[in-house]
């Protein structure tokens, strides 16, 4: 397996997370230590989780779709991830910029970053694709996408 960037290695040293993402799934997933809320079987938020002494965040939504694939989103006040990508995971990405939009009269604005296909778990399993994310609306998300091996054909990534 390729050496990790940082953020990455993080995740594969957290119990809870190395685990979720080494099986693919919530189910069986025991989180009675840790503060959470659960939407479903298949969605549920850990609160004030952190990765590391230096690496917390407000919220981490972990959702399993109907077709099996995974998706975990840090939610975060830091600009650290977003605006400096290099230092977290190891790459650079050209910004896209989404229209902006109103709710209840508050301009919304949106812009991300493709970082790209990382392997972070074992073949066969597809390599997993990082999504930053900035919203006026929501803050900071760094999105793990853990496709399966039939989404992983049909992913674009640009």
């Amino acid at each position: 397996m390729d050496s990790l960037p940082y953020f990455l290695l993080l995740l594969k040293k957290n119990a809870l997370l190395a685990s979720i993402i080494a099986r693919g799934t919530l189910v069986g997933t025991d989180l009675h230590a840790v503060p959470h809320f659960t939407h479903s079987a298949q969605a549920v938020d850990l609160l004030d989780f952190s990765l590391s002494p230096d690496e917390t965040f407000e919220k981490v939504g972990i959702v399993e779709l109907d077709s099996g694939e995974l998706n975990i989103s840090f939610q975060t006040s830091s600009a650290n991830y977003y605006e400096q990508p290099s230092y977290y995971f190891g790459r650079l990405a050209a910004e896209r910029v989404r229209p902006s939009y109103l709710i209840n009269n508050q301009e919304i604005r949106t812009r991300s970053k493709c970082l790209g296909e990382f392997n972070l778990r074992p073949a066969p399993a597809p390599p997993v694709v990082v999504w930053l994310r900035h919203s006026t609306l929501y803050g900071y998300i760094i999105r793990i996408q853990l496709p399966t091996a039939n989404s992983a054909a049909e992913l674009i990534i640009d």
